[in-house]
């Protein structure tokens, strides 16, 4: 008998402890070749004579827990997650961004043949979570590279050509495995499923260029849509890096494949993530305003600047950090967004596959500055001043009012010049005349909002559909939770879309043969709303909330910024003083010279 086996007592006691339908999690199981990760669940099917559980795995695997090779824990109490959010941020807090990911990518793999509705919004918020916190990380892996294999051998990067290439193929195999895998009955295919497992392992960008390839190979074909084939000819994809990610699923099915990806990216807003590191906003180099950045931890990182003014006006640079001080150098220069890009997106990729660096949060890229507004002083030119990041301190309202010369409560007074927000719709509505104590509470309101929310405030702002919001007073009124909920911003961008969404949501209220295009048109009237580049903005009922112009202490830094900064010297005081201390010196005989010591230490005479 081997030795290695459990006794008969220690069989007994692992089968009175994993009955059949045991829900347990893996911990670790020593097989180089299983597909299993630690937090895969499953249920218990059976314990053999040598101690072996087996489980049902929730992602379709049989495979057993050896005795003393592996091993499971019970799950006690399984936790239900009211929104997908919330299973993804709970698996994050329990092991980790990166074992999370896996795991919840396993998840919408195992959901792939479900046509529950209620099971298929909780994968979505799931993966729209995934979205926001990993397609924003840089991962080597997602980074497609750009360039053709001549230009490649050029600039010393085949080995990254190749390895893109082989992610593209293997990107083109998985859509195919998705969609066969997401059949759950017959000729009924959870396609929207097969986008979310598909995206969420090879990112929007590599997923994108697959498809769009196809389909530009594919432009005779009748069975891709004119709306597909129109969005796959808007992409520059060189033909041998992708020659070898061919799809051998079914036209049609790939067809529907593309429309979900392209509804998906543009719910999503997955431009955000064409780049990899953050936004950043108010820094100029060189009259370069930085636009986004990524730093490591080894103190290195690269950028993208822009200057409207330049003949090239954009420039992706590598920079050094030392004492919080970052120094551009290396500045590739261009005119267009999208070749800077390029470059700024391979430099980050071969340093992250050079080396052990890792990214780390960019303090500079991180900031949420939501309303920028430059001050200059009674005294200064309009084109001077300064600078100041709201929601801010009153120690930062004091060092710039320091350096543009405002002098205590009873000294200079200052102007709000200009103003700037990444918040479209915004800095256009601000004027002089608001207090900077409001612009303070206006920025902190905007700081604390959802990406959702910050959509829905642009599309009332610029689709006009908020009525007397003039001022920063009108804005912290339509802040208010009430005034707000009363505006509703729907994701279509034509009648069409309009009505075909009311269609879904109220079909009980939809005339009897009408069709998407007639009752949007119907509801647009109704409605008087606007079509915005976040979708289609309007009022849907009025409110009687009135905000009443007083910020609360919190918001509050002009009165304390002024009340410590030193009190202005009139300078025809300060003439007068200087004349009565000319005055007094002539008036004083002058102080005998002292003898000064000569080279030998001997004191000097005349």
């Amino acid at each position: 008998m081997n030795s290695n086996f459990p006794s008969r007592e220690t069989v007994a006691r692992i089968r009175e402890q994993y009955p059949a339908g045991t829900r347990v999690e893996l911990i670790s199981m020593n097989d180089p070749y299983t597909k299993l990760m630690p937090g895969d669940r499953g249920n218990v099917t059976s314990v053999d004579a040598t101690g072996t559980i087996f489980v049902a795995w929730d992602s379709g695997s049989g495979l057993g827990v050896v005795y003393g090779e592996d091993s499971v824990k019970k799950i006690e109490r399984e936790i239900h997650y009211a929104t997908g959010k919330d299973f993804w941020l709970d698996t994050i807090e329990h092991h980790g961004l990166r074992e999370a990911t896996g795991i919840c990518q396993r998840y919408l793999g195992v959901q792939l043949r479900s046509s529950d509705k209620s099971e298929g919004q909780f994968c979505h918020e799931l993966f729209a979570a995934m979205v926001e916190d990993t397609l924003s990380k840089a991962d080597p892996t997602k980074i497609v590279y750009p360039y053709d294999f001549a230009t490649a051998k050029d600039r010393l990067e085949e080995r990254f050509y190749h390895d893109s290439r082989k992610l593209n193929i293997d990107c083109a195999e998985s859509i195919d495995a998705a969609i066969r895998d997401c059949c759950y009955a017959s000729n009924h295919y959870n396609l929207r499923g097969a986008v979310r497992k598909v995206v969420s392992e090879y990112g929007f960008e590599r997923v994108n260029r697959v498809v769009a390839r196809l389909i530009q190979r594919n432009d005779y074909d009748g069975r891709y849509s004119t709306a597909n084939k129109t969005w796959a000819a808007d992409f520059a994809v060189p033909e041998a890096a992708f020659n070898g990610a061919i799809m051998n699923a079914h036209p049609v099915l790939l067809d529907d494949f593309a429309k979900y990806l392209r509804e998906m990216y543009a719910e999503l807003d997955g431009a955000r993530f064409t780049l990899p590191g953050q936004p950043e906003f108010g820094e100029k180099v060189h009259d370069y305003e930085i636009i986004r950045s990524i730093r490591f931890d080894d103190n290195r990182g690269f950028a993208i600047g822009h200057n409207t003014d330049a003949v090239e006006k954009f420039v992706a640079w590598q920079f050094t950090t030392e004492k919080g001080e970052r120094d551009f150098y290396w500045g590739n220069y261009s005119d267009s967004l999208e070749v800077a890009g390029q470059n700024y997106s391979v430099r980050v990729g071969n340093h992250l596959r050079d080396g052990d660096a890792e990214v780390i949060q960019n303090p500079v890229a991180a900031e949420q500055t939501t309303i920028r507004v430059r001050l200059i002083s009674d005294e200064q030119r309009e084109s001077d001043g300064a600078w100041l990041k709201l929601p801010a301190t009153v120690d930062d309202l004091r060092a710039v009012f320091e350096q543009i010369g405002v002098h205590g409560p009873n000294g200079e007074r200052y102007i709000a010049a200009e103003f700037s927000s990444p918040c479209k719709g915004v800095a256009e509505i601000l004027s002089p005349n608001d207090s900077l104590d409001e612009l303070n509470m206006l920025a902190s309101y905007l700081k604390d909002m959802e990406s959702w929310e910050i959509d829905k405030l642009q599309a009332i702002l610029t689709g006009n559909v908020a009525v007397g919001v003039d001022s920063a007073s009108g804005l912290i009124n339509l802040l208010d939770a009430d005034t707000f909920a009363s505006f509703h911003v729907i994701d279509a961008n034509t009648i069409s879309e309009l009505g075909a969404y009311w269609i879904r949501e109220l079909p009980d209220d939809v005339p009897e043969g009408a069709t998407a295009a007639e009752y949007g048109a119907q509801c647009a009237s109704e409605d008087g709303g606007v079509f915005t580049e976040w979708g289609y903005a309007y009022k849907r009922y009025d409110t009687s909330v009135e905000y009443d112009g007083v910020v609360p202490q919190e918001y509050r830094i002009v009165d304390f910024a002024l009340l410590d900064l030193p009190a202005r010297v009139d300078r025809h005081e300060q003439t007068n003083s200087v004349k009565a201390q000319l005055e007094a010196s002539r008036k004083v005989p002058p102080a005998p010279r002292k003898k000064k010591d000569d080279k030998d230490g001997h004191k000097s005479e005349r």
